[in-house]
């Protein structure tokens, strides 16, 4: 009797093909949204999926799927076809030039430089619009070649707690290779921008280029500057609470006063808080510019203790006046007057 046998593939009997350099160059960079994205591709090669359907299907924000489609794009494991669909790139050609180029001894895409940053500016920095976003393999390049760059991806990544996206590797590169900033004054950057809960890398791209507009470029400096910062964020909401705002953030205006009172002034949260309830006592509301009138009229008479404050205040003429009404006779002198002449009782006249 014949014995047939059969092999249980399971799983692999059904299997599509992923390209050997997604591995070899791109398991490091790409995010784990791109390869996703790239993945859900590859499955649904010759479908007709649109960017909605696939971040829906893979519970993504549409915006990152963009960015995914991207960076294979500039990858050239992917290309974008006239039609806008995504097809499968066509390597052979770049296989051939890249072959004969490493046999001539010529540089390979693993030794692509991007251009050497410019010399830094003391009160102006290149702005990004005229800065040449690097592909990714040129970004895979300067991190190859670079320890500082790739310590500085690392860094970055942890801090943020996911892989970065094609934009942020780019943001990245722009303030370290065009505006010069150092890794670990970006990553510093980074980690303060994080801790007031500003994570978006287009807020920590612009604080970093104002810092560098203002020289801010060393470790010591970047760290004197977060501790700055931290302390007004402190005393922002010190105010907040004294004041009883809770429901808002504060202006643009109430932060300068705060940084006036608290770094110009030197005052501390005593002064600031007997001037909050003298300005309440006074005018029945919050006022910042009111408060600041206060703090202002202490700070040219240099008094500096809330003990200082308190006799400032008993000897304004304001409050002298309401002590005199206070102690004022509730009785009206000239009706006491006529009514003593009305009962003065009268002398007679004596006969002489």
């Amino acid at each position: 009797m014949k014995q047939e046998i059969q092999i249980n593939l399971g799983a692999w009997g059904s299997i599509f093909a992923v390209p050997c350099c997604v591995v070899d160059q791109h398991i490091r960079l790409a995010s784990g949204n791109c390869l996703k994205v790239l993945l859900y591709l590859l499955r649904h090669a010759g479908e007709q999926v649109s960017l909605d359907h696939i971040a829906d299907e893979l519970k993504m924000p549409a915006e990152d799927v963009a960015d995914a489609l991207t960076y294979w794009c500039e990858s050239h494991i992917l290309v974008r076809s006239e039609s806008g669909v995504f097809l499968p790139a066509d390597n052979t050609e770049d296989s051939m030039t890249a072959s004969s180029t490493e046999k001539e001894g010529k540089p390979s895409h693993q030794n692509i430089r991007l251009p050497s940053p410019p010399p830094r500016r003391k009160t102006a920095h290149p702005s990004s619009s005229s800065f040449t976003p690097p592909s990714s393999r040129e970004i895979a390049a300067r991190i190859d070649e670079n320890e500082e760059i790739r310590l500085l991806f690392q860094l970055i990544t942890e801090q943020f707690g996911r892989p970065l996206t094609p934009t942020e590797q780019k943001s990245l590169i722009y303030l370290y290779d065009y505006i010069g900033i150092s890794a670990d004054v970006i990553a510093m950057i980074t980690a303060y921008c994080l801790s007031i809960g500003k994570s978006s890398m287009n807020y920590i791209e612009k604080t970093a280029q104002g810092w560098a507009e203002e020289g801010i470029s060393t470790h010591e400096l970047a760290e004197a500057r977060i501790a700055r910062l931290q302390e007004r964020h402190t005393a922002e909401n010190k105010v907040r609470q004294c004041f009883g705002i809770q429901n808002r953030a504060l202006s643009a205006n109430e932060k300068k006063f705060i940084a006036k009172w608290t770094e110009d002034f030197q005052f501390g949260m005593d002064m600031i808080q007997l001037a909050y309830e003298r300005t309440v006592d006074t005018i029945g509301k919050v006022s910042f510019p009111y408060t600041n009138s206060i703090l202002q009229s202490w700070h040219e008479k240099h008094i500096h203790t809330p003990q200082q404050a308190l006799e400032d205040i008993s000897a304004s003429p304001k409050t002298a006046a309401a002590r005199i009404q206070k102690v004022s006779p509730s009785y009206n002198l000239d009706e006491f007057d006529a009514a003593a002449l009305r009962y003065t009782p009268k002398i007679p006249k004596q006969e002489g």
